[in-house]
Protein backbone atom coordinates (compact mmCIF):
# COMPACT_ATOMS: atom_id res chain seq x y z
CA UNK A 1 0.00 0.00 0.00
CA UNK A 2 1.39 3.38 -1.06
CA UNK A 3 0.53 6.84 1.17
CA UNK A 4 1.89 10.26 0.39
CA UNK A 5 2.10 12.65 2.95
CA UNK A 6 2.52 16.58 1.40
CA UNK A 7 3.52 19.17 3.92
CA UNK A 8 1.74 22.01 1.79
CA UNK A 9 2.28 26.12 3.23
CA UNK A 10 -0.53 28.47 2.07
CA UNK A 11 -1.66 31.54 3.58
CA UNK A 12 -4.83 32.76 5.08
CA UNK A 13 -5.58 36.68 5.16
CA UNK A 14 -9.40 36.63 6.61
CA UNK A 15 -8.93 33.97 9.10
CA UNK A 16 -7.21 35.57 12.42
CA UNK A 17 -5.38 33.60 14.87
CA UNK A 18 -8.56 33.90 17.52
CA UNK A 19 -10.30 31.36 15.17
CA UNK A 20 -7.47 28.92 15.27
CA UNK A 21 -7.35 29.30 18.75
CA UNK A 22 -10.83 28.58 19.22
CA UNK A 23 -11.29 25.37 17.72
CA UNK A 24 -8.06 23.97 18.87
CA UNK A 25 -9.21 21.98 21.79
CA UNK A 26 -11.71 19.75 20.15
CA UNK A 27 -9.94 19.57 16.49
CA UNK A 28 -13.11 20.63 14.48
CA UNK A 29 -13.08 23.89 12.52
CA UNK A 30 -15.86 26.12 10.96
CA UNK A 31 -17.50 26.25 7.51
CA UNK A 32 -15.35 28.89 5.94
CA UNK A 33 -12.21 27.29 7.42
CA UNK A 34 -12.96 23.88 5.78
CA UNK A 35 -14.37 25.32 2.43
CA UNK A 36 -10.46 27.06 2.60
CA UNK A 37 -8.67 23.98 2.94
CA UNK A 38 -10.56 21.77 0.45
CA UNK A 39 -10.40 24.64 -1.92
CA UNK A 40 -6.78 24.52 -1.27
CA UNK A 41 -5.91 20.65 -1.59
CA UNK A 42 -8.02 21.16 -4.49
CA UNK A 43 -5.57 23.02 -6.76
CA UNK A 44 -2.97 20.52 -5.63
CA UNK A 45 -5.16 17.46 -6.95
CA UNK A 46 -7.18 16.04 -4.32
CA UNK A 47 -10.93 16.21 -5.07
CA UNK A 48 -13.30 17.20 -2.23
CA UNK A 49 -15.26 14.16 -3.09
CA UNK A 50 -12.06 12.24 -1.86
CA UNK A 51 -11.46 14.01 1.25
CA UNK A 52 -13.05 12.46 4.45
CA UNK A 53 -12.30 14.45 7.22
CA UNK A 54 -10.33 17.22 7.87
CA UNK A 55 -8.86 18.29 11.75
CA UNK A 56 -7.00 20.70 13.01
CA UNK A 57 -3.42 19.34 14.77
CA UNK A 58 -2.55 20.27 18.27
CA UNK A 59 0.39 22.04 17.94
CA UNK A 60 2.00 21.08 20.72
CA UNK A 61 1.80 17.34 19.78
CA UNK A 62 3.05 18.15 16.06
CA UNK A 63 3.13 14.44 14.09
CA UNK A 64 6.60 13.51 13.05
CA UNK A 65 5.84 14.54 8.84
CA UNK A 66 5.84 18.12 10.20
CA UNK A 67 8.78 20.19 11.43
CA UNK A 68 8.03 23.87 12.47
CA UNK A 69 10.88 26.34 13.18
CA UNK A 70 11.10 30.03 14.08
CA UNK A 71 7.49 30.66 13.06
CA UNK A 72 5.21 33.08 15.52
CA UNK A 73 3.14 30.70 17.28
CA UNK A 74 -0.46 32.74 16.84
CA UNK A 75 -0.12 33.03 13.46
CA UNK A 76 0.02 29.23 11.98
CA UNK A 77 -2.98 26.84 11.99
CA UNK A 78 -2.14 23.07 10.92
CA UNK A 79 -4.64 20.91 9.99
CA UNK A 80 -4.65 16.93 9.12
CA UNK A 81 -6.96 15.86 5.91
CA UNK A 82 -7.58 12.39 5.11
CA UNK A 83 -8.33 11.27 2.10
CA UNK A 84 -8.50 8.36 -0.58
CA UNK A 85 -7.29 7.85 -3.79
CA UNK A 86 -7.93 4.57 -5.59
CA UNK A 87 -8.97 2.79 -2.40
CA UNK A 88 -5.47 3.84 -1.04
CA UNK A 89 -5.32 5.66 2.46
CA UNK A 90 -3.90 8.71 1.89
CA UNK A 91 -3.00 12.19 4.52
CA UNK A 92 -2.18 16.03 4.09
CA UNK A 93 -0.74 18.19 6.42
CA UNK A 94 -2.14 21.95 5.36
CA UNK A 95 0.04 24.49 6.96
CA UNK A 96 -1.55 28.36 7.59
CA UNK A 97 0.08 31.33 7.42
CA UNK A 98 -1.79 34.61 8.35
CA UNK A 99 0.36 37.36 7.84
CA UNK A 100 -0.53 40.99 6.41
CA UNK A 101 1.76 40.61 3.25
CA UNK A 102 3.10 37.29 1.54
CA UNK A 103 6.11 36.51 2.52
CA UNK A 104 6.24 32.45 2.58
CA UNK A 105 7.08 30.55 -0.45
CA UNK A 106 4.67 27.52 -0.78
CA UNK A 107 6.37 24.27 -0.56
CA UNK A 108 5.68 20.33 -0.68
CA UNK A 109 6.83 16.96 0.26
CA UNK A 110 6.05 14.04 -0.87
CA UNK A 111 6.77 10.34 0.84
CA UNK A 112 5.69 7.75 -0.95
CA UNK A 113 5.80 3.83 0.41
CA UNK A 114 6.68 1.28 -2.21
CA UNK A 115 5.55 -1.93 -1.33
CA UNK A 116 6.80 -5.38 -2.41
CA UNK A 117 7.10 -9.24 -1.60
CA UNK A 118 7.34 -12.48 -2.16
CA UNK A 119 5.11 -15.85 -0.78
CA UNK A 120 8.58 -18.04 -0.65
CA UNK A 121 11.94 -18.38 -2.67
CA UNK A 122 14.90 -20.31 -2.69
CA UNK A 123 17.36 -18.20 -4.77
CA UNK A 124 17.94 -14.65 -6.32
CA UNK A 125 14.88 -13.21 -7.44
CA UNK A 126 12.97 -10.03 -8.10
CA UNK A 127 10.05 -9.27 -6.00
CA UNK A 128 6.65 -8.59 -6.77
CA UNK A 129 5.18 -5.37 -6.29
CA UNK A 130 1.74 -4.70 -4.23
CA UNK A 131 -0.17 -5.68 -8.15
CA UNK A 132 1.36 -9.13 -7.91
CA UNK A 133 3.19 -8.37 -10.73
CA UNK A 134 7.31 -9.62 -10.28
CA UNK A 135 9.11 -6.25 -10.81
CA UNK A 136 12.42 -6.23 -12.91
CA UNK A 137 14.83 -4.33 -14.98
CA UNK A 138 11.79 -2.74 -16.60
CA UNK A 139 9.11 -3.43 -14.06
CA UNK A 140 8.26 -2.16 -10.88
CA UNK A 141 7.38 1.21 -10.14
CA UNK A 142 7.52 4.30 -12.51
CA UNK A 143 8.35 7.38 -10.52
CA UNK A 144 6.34 10.70 -11.64
CA UNK A 145 8.82 13.25 -9.71
CA UNK A 146 12.17 13.81 -9.03
CA UNK A 147 13.51 12.16 -5.84
CA UNK A 148 15.33 10.53 -3.94
CA UNK A 149 14.85 6.69 -2.12
CA UNK A 150 15.58 7.08 1.53
CA UNK A 151 14.59 3.98 3.54
CA UNK A 152 13.93 0.34 2.78
CA UNK A 153 13.20 -2.16 5.55
CA UNK A 154 12.36 -6.22 5.31
CA UNK A 155 10.65 -8.81 7.55
CA UNK A 156 11.24 -12.47 6.33
CA UNK A 157 10.97 -15.97 7.48
CA UNK A 158 14.10 -18.42 6.98
CA UNK A 159 14.40 -21.89 7.16
CA UNK A 160 17.38 -24.06 6.06
CA UNK A 161 20.99 -24.15 6.13
CA UNK A 162 23.23 -21.01 6.63
CA UNK A 163 23.38 -18.05 4.25
CA UNK A 164 21.92 -14.34 3.71
CA UNK A 165 19.39 -12.86 1.82
CA UNK A 166 20.46 -9.15 0.14
CA UNK A 167 17.78 -7.36 -0.52
CA UNK A 168 18.32 -4.09 -2.75
CA UNK A 169 16.95 -1.48 -4.12
CA UNK A 170 17.17 -1.12 -8.33
CA UNK A 171 16.57 1.66 -10.60
CA UNK A 172 15.95 0.61 -14.02
CA UNK A 173 17.48 -2.68 -13.71
CA UNK A 174 20.67 -1.64 -11.82
CA UNK A 175 21.75 -1.57 -8.32
CA UNK A 176 21.60 1.62 -6.25
CA UNK A 177 23.57 0.35 -3.46
CA UNK A 178 21.28 0.75 -1.10
CA UNK A 179 19.72 -3.06 0.94
CA UNK A 180 18.78 -4.78 3.78
CA UNK A 181 20.72 -7.80 4.83
CA UNK A 182 19.76 -10.58 6.88
CA UNK A 183 21.41 -13.84 8.06
CA UNK A 184 19.81 -17.10 8.82
CA UNK A 185 21.69 -16.71 11.51
CA UNK A 186 19.95 -13.50 13.09
CA UNK A 187 17.42 -13.95 15.96
CA UNK A 188 14.42 -11.54 13.94
CA UNK A 189 14.51 -12.00 10.66
CA UNK A 190 14.20 -8.17 9.94
CA UNK A 191 16.46 -5.12 8.92
CA UNK A 192 15.56 -1.97 8.09
CA UNK A 193 17.93 1.15 6.56
CA UNK A 194 17.80 4.88 6.33
CA UNK A 195 19.64 7.55 3.94
CA UNK A 196 19.71 10.80 3.20
CA UNK A 197 17.79 12.62 0.33
CA UNK A 198 20.29 13.24 -2.69
CA UNK A 199 22.36 9.46 -2.01
CA UNK A 200 20.20 7.01 -4.57
CA UNK A 201 17.81 9.90 -6.61
CA UNK A 202 15.49 9.01 -9.10
CA UNK A 203 13.86 11.01 -12.35
CA UNK A 204 10.16 10.67 -13.87
CA UNK A 205 10.10 8.04 -15.91
CA UNK A 206 12.88 5.53 -13.95
CA UNK A 207 11.52 2.00 -12.29
CA UNK A 208 12.30 1.50 -9.11
CA UNK A 209 12.08 -2.58 -8.49
CA UNK A 210 13.90 -4.74 -5.93
CA UNK A 211 16.07 -8.10 -6.25
CA UNK A 212 16.97 -10.38 -3.58
CA UNK A 213 20.20 -11.42 -3.97
CA UNK A 214 20.36 -15.04 -2.37
CA UNK A 215 23.94 -16.21 -0.48
CA UNK A 216 23.96 -19.88 0.45
CA UNK A 217 21.71 -22.65 0.55
CA UNK A 218 18.50 -21.43 2.27
CA UNK A 219 14.88 -21.47 1.66
CA UNK A 220 12.54 -18.25 2.69
CA UNK A 221 8.95 -17.42 2.33
CA UNK A 222 6.72 -14.23 3.15
CA UNK A 223 9.17 -11.87 2.73
CA UNK A 224 7.87 -8.56 2.65
CA UNK A 225 9.47 -5.52 2.07
CA UNK A 226 9.15 -1.58 1.80
CA UNK A 227 11.03 1.45 0.06
CA UNK A 228 10.50 4.81 1.17
CA UNK A 229 10.66 7.71 -1.18
CA UNK A 230 11.07 11.39 -0.55
CA UNK A 231 10.32 13.88 -4.11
Amino acid sequence: MKKEVFIVFGLIFLISAGAFAETLSEGAISQEVEKYIKGFVGKRGINETQVQSVTEIDKDALPNDIDIKKIEDNNVGIYKIDYTEQNIQKKVYVITYSAEEFKKQETAKNIQYLQFGKMQGSESVYLDSATGVMSGADNGYVMMRDGSVTGISTSVVISGSDGKLKVKVYKNGYDTGFENLISSADNKKIDYDLQSENIVTYEPGDIISVYVEQIGEINWSRMTTMVETIS
